[in-house]
């Protein structure tokens, strides 16, 4: 278990900045894979299915009930 904890890390580390919290958990810094992306992607990028589970900044909010915001993001 504890060979393929380290295995599990050294795999990660690949990707993010790891913080090993025990032998079975560990926390990633995404912080800069994300800021990588985001430089790359426009407001074309995000549709609007994406909106409807995940809070974007500057874009309404879609679990509210007003049909005509959901109609929106559906053009």
């Amino acid at each position: 278990y504890r060979e393929a904890s380290v295995e599990v890390i050294e795999v990660m580390s690949r990707f993010a900045v790891i913080e090993r919290a025990s032998i079975d958990e560990a926390y990633m810094d995404l912080t800069a894979s994300v800021q990588d992306r985001l430089k790359h992607m426009s407001v074309q990028d995000i549709t609007p299915h994406q909106l409807r589970s995940t809070y974007v900044q500057g874009f309404p909010q879609t679990g509210s009930s007003d049909q005509s915001e959901i109609a929106l993001l559906d053009k």
